[in-house]
């Protein structure tokens, strides 16, 4: 900018010198920067191309004939096709034109000098003051740009440091995190293996059960033939009593007061079973002391571990409710119970007086030993649902840590430009609605253009070249290339899209203006190219010699 605005004060300096000390010896469109070669040539009446190939009389410069190569002789002319035409346009910018647009009938030049005179009106300072109108806007809305650039980088610092600090925290938490699920996933597995041993367990003891139930079979036939006893004296029971009345006596009191010492007697001769399912018989409301195994139907619904088989494993186990715990640790005590859990505890008790029999006597009853598994299997089913949740819930957590952790790392190693100012824009997407598109520009993201419903790829952001963010390897064109967008940043007070182009298919620019992109390097350059605009302006006052 500083090398550009010298350039244009040497010219106009020069064009004033020119202006008033040989006027109208220089020839039409001749540019300040060649004054001197045309000014020699007026005073020696001969001139010499620029490219030292010819010299020719002075008064054949600009006569409508190409003598020079180079088009030197000819800058007021379309004689030459590679002569160049000098706009002098005072009150705004130099243009240089090519020589074969002069007298074409077009206004190049806002003064009017590339056309005959009277052709064009000289709209220079018109067009010189709204130019520099539009220059004291750009600078105004630099400067509030800048000032909001500042409260960007403070942003960028802030957030960059809460990123750094998360991150942190979670590669120590991914530690925690990962060991947990690794014990949720032991825990799980051997709840599993449990489970499948059980289930295995269970399986031989149903065929077997099976095997055993079609071997005491009694045929029909055999079965018919065997006389039924209807009246089968009750031992011990006076014949006297009413059927009524023994149904509602308690075992002990079948035989009356008076025939105790008998029933000592009988006592006596009692095997171990027999006496210990007496003791049950006492213990279990409902049952008689001749009580047989405990049916499947009567078995507690919560599962049931024997002493030696537990269920639990070297692991911690899983949290479970104090009932399961207490089934299986097989610690069944007398707790106050409520009305709605009493038949589930003496289904408890009964299995647990079913194994003290079977342990007693040293017999195995297989249908007690279906009912116990079947609990078991229950217990372990749960102990593994329970496992397997458990393990989900802590894969998921790990591995949702996992995710923003890489998340962070990505976001940390990414160029957000200097002092990450540039970070804001991540953040946020920009709109612009051209003709029947909407146009949506993520920094760091995708580019989209949108019509209706439906919207289409224009790229994903693959960084930054010089001012211009790219993006590439948008939605394919039919029968083309993948769509792709380039989009120019500018400094403005708010971030905002002001222009969209497809200069080829399927291949768009566009413009952003954001305080990201404000500088107090650009401020003091617009700053200075205001004051050269209004120098120009000044220098339309100045009398044209020419």
């Amino acid at each position: 900018m500083s090398l550009s605005f010298l350039s244009c004060s040497l010219l106009i300096v020069a064009s004033s010198l020119i202006d008033s000390s040989v006027g109208k010896q220089l020839p039409r469109g001749v540019s300040p920067e060649d004054a001197a070669l045309y000014i020699q040539g007026a005073s020696h009446g001969k001139f010499t191309c620029k490219d030292g190939s010819v010299t020719i009389p002075f008064n054949r410069v600009n006569d409508d004939y190409c003598d020079c190569a180079d088009g030197s002789d000819e800058p007021g002319t379309s004689a030459c096709l590679n002569g160049v035409f000098y706009c002098r346009n005072k009150g705004h910018e130099v243009k240089i034109l090519k020589s074969m647009y002069v007298d074409d009938g077009v206004c190049d030049c806002c003064d009017g000098s590339d056309e005959p005179a009277g052709v064009c009106p000289n709209s220079c300072r018109e067009i010189g003051e709204e130019a520099l109108k539009e220059l004291e806007k750009d600078l105004n809305d630099a400067k509030s740009g800048l000032a909001k650039r500042s409260g960007l980088e403070k942003m960028a610092a802030t957030t960059i440091k809460s990123w750094e600090k998360r991150l942190e925290q979670l590669e120590e938490m991914e530690s925690s995190k990962a060991q947990q699920k690794a014990a949720a996933e032991v825990r799980k597995n051997q709840s599993e293996a449990k489970l499948e041993r059980l289930r295995k367990s269970l399986t031989r003891l149903e065929e077997a059960a099976a095997a055993k139930s079609k071997k005491e079979e009694v045929p029909v036939a055999e079965s018919q033939d065997t006389p039924v006893e209807d009246d089968v004296p009750l031992e011990g029971v006076d014949d006297d009593v009413p059927l009524e009345d023994i149904e509602d006596m308690h075992p002990e009191d079948v035989h009356g007061a008076e025939e105790e010492e008998e029933e000592d007697d009988i006592y006596e001769e009692e095997t171990e079973e027999e006496r210990a399912k007496r003791v049950a018989s006492q213990w279990i409301p409902g049952e008689h002391a001749n009580t047989e195994t405990v049916g499947e139907e009567d078995a507690y619904e919560a599962p049931y571990e024997a002493p030696d088989e537990t269920i639990t494993t070297e692991t911690p186990p899983v949290e479970s409710s104090v009932e399961e715990e207490e089934i299986i640790n097989e610690e069944v005590v007398e707790p106050t119970v409520e009305a709605d859990d009493r038949m589930d505890l003496i289904s408890r008790i009964k299995v647990w007086v079913s194994q003290m029999i079977a342990r007693a006597t040293g017999k195995v009853d297989l249908e007690q030993d279906l009912v116990v598994t079947k609990a078991k299997v229950e217990a372990a089913q749960k102990l593994f649902d329970s496992a397997n949740q458990e393990f989900f819930t802590k894969s998921s957590e790990l591995s949702t840590l996992q995710n923003e952790k890489g998340t962070l790392t990505s976001k940390l190693g990414t160029n957000y430009g200097t002092r990450n100012v540039f970070l804001q824009l991540s953040e946020n997407c920009v709109e612009a609605t051209i003709d029947k598109y909407v146009y949506e520009v993520c920094p760091f993201g995708d580019a989209h253009q949108s019509e209706g419903g439906r919207k289409t790829k224009l790229g994903t952001w693959k960084g930054f070249e010089g001012d211009t963010m790219v993006f590439t390897d948008g939605e394919g064109c039919w029968q083309g290339p993948s769509r792709s967008i380039n989009v120019t940043l500018k400094c403005g007070s708010e971030d905002s899209f002001i222009s969209l182009a497809e200069p080829s298919r399927c291949t768009y620019t566009g413009v952003i203006r954001t305080p990201a992109h404000c500088t107090d390097e650009l401020v003091q350059n617009l700053e200075r190219e205001v004051e050269r605009k209004k120098t120009l302006l000044q220098e339309y006052n100045v009398k044209d010699e020419l």
